[in-house]
């Protein structure tokens, strides 16, 4: 439950605090061992900000913080079992946690206000991007999947003030994406991505980022990472349409 007790308050956090929380969400472990000097270093953030951000939290401070991680981490030893199903599972919770319900609403009444969404993925997540695209077609949602690569840099062009792009990249790097995205942005065009909890480009351009959990998301050097939390996370945004139509 450690994910879901870390989002509560996760939309009132600045930049700062939220690149923090990004940084221990990613490396609890480590930041068990390390000062909280180091801690600010990696982060480029001060002291203070590590004290408001652990106070926004609901802790008392920083410490009080890192009791909770290694609490959290020691119960998740106990109940670790070392499968590879067992790591699929729990990234697919994980994943779940991390979305907040009425963040994901926001998100499905912005897609089903929209003219045309634009869903653009590219390698092992093309598979999952013509899933989505296939879902919000069925939900009755004008919807364009993965036009030919070639096309992609022409999208926000085309693209009227009532569209919006779907952008799918677990890694959150992969360039014909995010240079869509930013030429979408340019445009003001809104951008809605589906990502890695990390910080990576393509979740610091969106307006709202739906966030998957995997342990690897280094795409460019191996393809073959499983895409199962992407695909959740898609029945996430998917099932919060249902909800609304």
């Amino acid at each position: 439950k450690m994910y879901e007790q870390l989002m509560k308050n996760y939309e009132f956090l600045t930049l700062n605090e939220r690149r923090v929380l990004h940084y221990i969400m990613e490396h609890p472990s480590d930041v068990l061992k390390q000062t909280t000097q180091a801690i600010g270093q990696k982060c480029n953030v001060s002291k203070t900000i590590l004290i408001n951000l652990s106070q926004k939290l609901g802790f008392d401070g920083f410490t009080d913080f890192r009791f909770y991680i290694k609490a959290e981490l020691q119960k998740d030893d106990l109940n670790k079992v070392d499968s590879f199903e067992s790591s699929l599972l729990d990234s697919v919770v994980r994943t779940i946690e991390v979305n907040q319900p009425d963040q994901l609403e926001h998100i499905a009444k912005e897609v089903l206000e929209s003219n045309i969404v634009y869903v653009i993925s590219r390698g092992s997540s093309k598979a999952v991007g013509q899933y989505l695209g296939d879902m919000l077609l069925k939900l009755n949602k004008v919807t364009i999947i993965n036009p030919d690569f070639n096309m992609l840099s022409l999208i926000p062009q085309k693209m009227s003030d009532k569209d919006m792009i779907i952008a799918i990249s677990l890694s959150g790097q992969t360039q014909i994406i995010i240079d869509t995205v930013k030429r979408a942005k340019l445009k003001n065009r809104k951008v809605i991505s589906i990502t890695s909890y990390t910080n990576n480009i393509l979740s610091s351009l969106s307006n709202h980022c739906i966030y998957c959990i995997e342990s690897n998301t280094n795409t460019k050097e191996n393809d073959t990472i499983s895409r199962i939390t992407s695909f959740a996370a898609c029945d996430l945004l998917v099932n919060a349409i249902k909800k609304i139509v």
